[in-house]
C-alpha cells in the first residue's frame, strides 16, 4: 500500500526533518535550522513565490524560516518571505504572517519598502477583525497585549505631566524575546492545526513575567570578610595609583616648563604632596555626600525625590525603603532623581546615615513595580556591606580628570568654531587658535587617559560587590526573576538612550562604576536582542571556558554569569526562570588531559596572550642570563660576574619578549580583509551569539549604518565610535600608524568628523566579554574615507620596545 504512494514513504523523513529544524530554531542554532527547514519547505530564499494551499509541512518550514532569517540576520530574505505568507489561502498562516509583517514595518520600515512584493492587504482599519480572528484561532495577538491600562500609567502620566522639565525619553518598545516554548495545547482537537501550532510556538511573546516566590527560607549565610579585604585592598591600590599619578604630574608639569623660554618652575611643585593629598582625601570623604550632590546637581540636574512619588511609580520599592534599612539596622538612604532617559541607579555616600540612592527618569518610566524595587533592594546592599563609600569616595576623585576632560573639550569646540571662523576671513587668528586648540585637545586627551588609568585598580571590586548586592536583593525580596527583568529592561534603555543621543551620555560613563550594568554591555544585549535571544546572546558569558580572565579589564561581571546566579536562585525556591538558562545548559564538559587541552585550547590561547607570555619569556631569558653568566663565574670559564644580579639584565629583556609576543599575535589578530574573507562572515548577530569565539578568533566584516559618537575635541582621540546597524550597536576602535599621535595630524579625515552620518565599515570583529570592530576603512556615501592602521601601530609598537630592550641591554646594563 504505502510503497505504491511515493509521498507517503517520503512523509516520516520530512516529518522528521521539520521537527529537527524547529528544535534548531528554538534552541538558537539558526544555520542548522536553515537548512532543515528550507529542505521541507521545497523553498530557496534566492526565489519567493507566492505560497500555493501545499502541504501543512511546508507552511510550518516557511512560518520557521521566517523567524529563522531575521534571527540570522538575513531581514530581507524573512521579510520577502513573510509578505509571500501573506497571500498563503491557509487563514492561520495568513494571520500569523500579517501580524509578523506588521512587527517587520515597525521595525524595519526601509528594509520593508526595500523588499515589498505585495501591497499591503491588512490597513489599519482591519485590524480589530484580524486580533479577533487571531484569539479565536487560539494566539494572543501582540497588539491585544499593547492595549492594557493600568492604574500605574495613569500614575505615571500625571506625574509626567507635573516634571515637564525633564526632558522624557523615548516611549519603551514592546520587549520580544524571539522564539518561545509552545502555548497551552489546544485540548479542542484531539489533532490541533499544525500551522497554528507552529506559527504560536515562535510567535515573538512579551516578558515571561516568571513568578517570585512568596514563602521562602533565606539563602545561607554569606561571610563578607572577603569583601572587606578586597575593598581595603583596592582602596590601598587606588589612592596609591592617584599619588603616584599626582607625583608624576607635578614633576611633568616642571620638567616641561623648565624646557620653555620665558617661564619659570613652580618650586611647590617640587614638594612631596603626600600630606596635602591625604588631607584632600579625608576632607572628600567627610564631604563626600554633599560633594556629589552638588556635582551631580550642577552637571547632570539632580533634584530630589520624594517617597511619595516614588510610590507612584513602585509602591513595592516603598516597601523595601521601610524594611530592608530596618532590618539592616541603618538609616534609611536620602532619595533623588536624575533627569535622563538612560535607566540609571547608583548608591553613594561616606556612611549609611549620609547615603543617597539616586535613580534616573528612565528607570523610573522603562522599569515595572517589582523591578524597580528589586534594583533599590541591591542599592541598599551596597550601604550594608560598606563597599559604597569605598567606590563613592573612588568615583569622586576619579570625576577631577574625567570632569575636566570634557568640559575642556566642551570649550575647546568654542574656540574651535571660532578658529574656523579665522580661517574663512583669512586672519592671523586663525594660527592662534589652532595652537590652543591643539593644546586643549591634548590636556582633554590626557585627562581621559588618566581618568582610564586610575579605574584599573577598582575593576576587580566593582565586580565582585555585584555578586554579593544581587544576591541580597534576591533574598529579601524573593524576587529574582524581577531582578533579572530589571537587567535586561536596563541594558534596553541604555541601548535606546545611546541610540536616541546618538553618543554615550557623559553621566553613563562617568558614573559607570556605580550603575548596576556595564553600559558597554548594555549596548550589545539592549539593541541584539530583537534579532538574537537573550539566551543566546548571554551565552558566550557563561560557557566560554576563558571568559574570566577575559573579564578582568572590564568593571562589572559577565551579565551571563549573573543572570544565571540569580536563575540559581528561582530554581532553589522552586520558582521558574525568566530566561530558559536550565534548557540551553551544556552539558558537563569532560576532564581533558593536559595533552587534549593543549590540543583543544593551547594554539588560540599561546596566541591570544602572545604579549603576556612574550613578558614572561623575557623574564625567563633573564633570569637564564643570571643563571648562565653565575655558573660561568663559579667554573671560572668566562668573565661575566658583572651580569650577576644586574637588574637591568632582566629589566631589558621584558620589552623584547613583550615586542615578540607582539609580532607573532599580528597576523592572526588582523588577517587579510579579502572579498572571499568577507563572503564567509557569519552575519553579525550570529558572531555576537557564538560561545566559542575569542579576540584572536578575527573575523573581516563589512557593515553599514550610521556612525554614533561624540563630537569635536570629545572625542579627538576616536575614543566614542558606535556603529548602529539594522540589528543593532557595536563599538568602533581607530587608529592611526602612530596612534593617538595621529589625531593631530589634520590632513587625514578623522573618525570624529564624520560622526553622525551613514558610513560603510570595514575592518576585523572581535568577541570577548564585549565586542568590537578594529576599524580599517570608514567611508561615507561621498567617498571620505577615515583609514584605520592596527597592524601598522602594533608593528611600529612592539619596534619600539625592541628598540627599548636593546639599549638597556647596551648601555645601562653593567653599570
Amino acid at each position: 500500500m504505502s510503497s505504491s504512494d511515493p509521498s507517503a514513504s517520503h512523509q516520516p523523513s520530512t516529518n522528521a526533518t521539520l521537527k529537527a529544524g524547529l528544535t534548531a530554531l528554538k534552541q538558537g542554532d539558526y544555520p542548522t535550522a536553515i537548512s532543515l527547514l528550507e529542505r521541507c519547505a521545497n523553498f530557496s530564499p534566492n526565489q519567493v513565490a507566492i505560497p500555493t494551499p501545499n502541504s501543512p509541512t511546508s507552511l510550518q518550514a516557511q512560518i520557521g524560516l521566517v523567524t529563522a532569517y531575521e534571527r540570522q540576520g538575513l531581514t530581507e530574505q524573512a521579510i520577502a518571505l513573510c509578505q509571500a505568507l501573506t497571500q498563503t489561502p491557509n487563514p492561520q498562516a495568513k494571520a500569523w504572517a500579517d501580524k509578523t509583517l506588521a512587527s517587520f514595518i515597525k521595525r524595519y520600515p526601509q528594509l520593508v519598502a526595500s523588499t515589498e512584493l505585495y501591497p499591503s492587504t491588512s490597513p489599519a482599519s482591519e485590524a480589530p477583525s484580524t486580533i479577533s480572528n487571531a484569539s479565536e484561532a487560539g494566539f494572543i495577538p501582540l497588539d491585544a497585549a499593547s492595549t492594557r491600562k493600568t492604574s500605574r500609567t495613569n500614575k505615571t502620566n500625571k506625574l509626567r505631566a507635573q516634571t515637564a522639565s525633564v526632558r522624557q525619553p523615548q516611549s519603551p518598545q514592546p520587549i520580544f524575546d524571539t522564539v518561545t516554548p509552545p502555548p497551552e495545547t489546544v485540548e479542542d482537537d484531539e489533532n490541533p492545526d499544525p500551522i497554528l501550532a507552529t506559527s504560536a510556538a515562535i510567535e515573538p511573546r512579551e516578558w515571561k513575567q516568571a513568578s517570585r516566590a512568596q514563602k521562602w527560607q533565606p539563602l545561607s549565610k554569606l561571610k563578607l570578610t572577603r569583601l572587606w579585604l578586597l575593598q581595603a585592598g583596592s582602596a590601598i591600590a587606588f589612592f596609591a595609583s592617584a599619588l603616584f599619578v599626582l607625583r608624576f604630574s607635578m614633576r611633568a608639569t616642571n620638567w616641561l616648563l623648565v624646557k620653555l623660554p620665558f617661564v619659570q618652575p613652580i618650586q611647590l611643585l617640587y614638594r612631596d604632596p603626600t600630606v596635602i593629598f591625604i588631607l584632600g582625601v579625608g576632607l572628600m570623604l567627610a564631604l563626600l555626600p554633599w560633594l556629589m550632590d552638588a556635582l551631580l546637581k550642577l552637571l547632570y540636574g539632580l533634584k530630589p525625590l520624594s517617597t511619595a512619588t516614588l510610590a507612584t511609580y513602585s509602591p513595592e520599592a516603598t516597601k523595601v525603603l521601610n524594611r530592608l534599612p530596618r532590618q539592616k539596622k541603618i538609616a534609611t538612604p536620602a532619595l533623588r532623581l536624575l533627569p535622563t532617559a538612560a535607566p540609571i541607579a547608583l548608591t553613594y555616600g561616606s556612611l549609611p546615615r549620609f547615603a543617597r540612592i539616586a535613580v534616573s527618569q528612565g528607570l523610573l518610566e522603562q522599569l515595572a513595580d517589582d523591578e524597580i524595587a528589586a534594583l533599590y533592594a541591591g542599592e541598599i546592599a551596597h550601604i550594608t556591606h560598606w563597599d559604597f563609600a569605598v567606590m563613592s569616595l573612588a568615583v569622586l576623585l576619579l570625576q577631577v580628570p574625567y570632569t575636566l576632560y570634557w568640559q575642556v573639550a566642551t570649550w575647546g569646540d568654542r574656540l574651535e568654531a571660532r578658529r574656523k571662523q579665522a580661517q574663512r576671513q583669512n586672519t592671523a587668528l586663525f594660527y592662534l587658535f589652532t595652537v590652543l586648540v591643539y593644546i586643549i585637545a591634548a590636556f582633554s586627551s590626557l585627562n581621559y587617559g588618566v581618568y582610564w588609568l586610575l579605574r584599573w585598580p577598582l575593576l576587580w571590586l566593582s565586580r565582585q560587590r555585584l555578586y554579593y548586592s544581587d544576591r541580597l536583593a534576591a533574598e529579601f525580596t524573593g524576587n529574582p526573576n524581577g531582578l533579572t527583568r530589571a537587567l535586561l529592561k536596563t541594558a534596553i534603555g541604555v541601548a535606546q538612550d545611546v541610540q536616541q543621543q546618538q553618543q554615550t551620555s557623559y553621566v553613563l560613563e562617568g558614573f559607570n562604576f556605580l550603575t548596576p550594568l556595564d553600559y558597554k554591555t548594555a549596548l550589545t544585549v539592549g539593541s541584539f536582542y530583537p534579532a538574537v535571544s537573550f539566551e543566546a546572546l548571554l551565552e558566550w558569558d557563561r560557557s566560554n571556558p576563558h571568559r574570566h580572565w577575559l573579564n578582568l579589564n572590564q568593571s562589572h561581571p559577565l551579565l551571563g554569569d549573573r543572570l544565571q546566579l540569580l536563575s540559581s536562585y528561582a530554581r532553589h525556591w522552586r520558582l521558574d526562570s525568566e530566561l530558559n538558562f536550565a534548557n540551553s545548559a551544556q552539558a558537563p564538559t569532560p576532564k581533558l588531559t593536559w595533552q587534549q587541552w593543549l590540543t583543544r585550547h593551547g594554539q588560540r590561547l599561546a596566541l591570544q596572550g602572545a604579549p603576556f607570555w612574550g613578558l614572561g619569556l623575557g623574564v625567563a631569558i633573564g633570569l637564564g642570563i643570571w643563571l648562565i653568566a653565575a655558573i660561568g663565574e663559579f667554573l671560572g670559564l668566562w668573565n661575566l660576574f658583572w651580569l650577576v644580579g644586574d637588574w637591568a639584565v632582566l629589566i631589558g629583556c621584558l620589552p623584547l619578549g613583550l615586542s615578540l609576543g607582539i609580532f607573532v599575535r599580528i597576523n592572526p589578530f588582523f588577517p587579510d580583509i579579502t572579498p572571499v574573507t568577507l563572503r564567509a562572515t557569519s552575519p553579525l548577530p550570529t558572531l555576537i551569539a557564538n560561545p566559542t569565539l575569542l579576540p584572536i578568533d578575527s573575523k573581516p566584516v563589512q557593515l553599514q549604518g550610521k556612525l554614533l559618537g561624540r563630537t569635536g575635541l570629545a572625542n579627538w582621540l576616536s575614543q566614542s565610535l558606535i556603529l548602529q546597524t539594522d540589528t543593532g550597536l557595536v563599538a568602533l576602535d581607530h587608529t592611526s600608524a602612530v596612534g593617538p599621535l595621529g589625531a593631530f595630524w589634520w590632513r587625514s579625515p578623522q573618525p570624529r568628523d564624520l560622526v553622525h552620518q551613514a558610513v560603510t565599515a570595514k575592518g576585523w570583529f572581535h568577541r570577548g566579554a564585549t565586542s568590537w570592530i578594529d576599524l580599517e576603512t570608514l567611508r561615507t556615501s561621498s567617498g571620505k574615507t577615515s583609514i584605520s592602521r592596527h597592524p601598522i601601530w602594533s608593528t611600529l609598537l612592539a619596534g619600539v620596545a625592541a628598540c627599548v630592550g636593546t639599549y638597556i641591554l647596551l648601555f645601562i646594563g653593567g653599570y
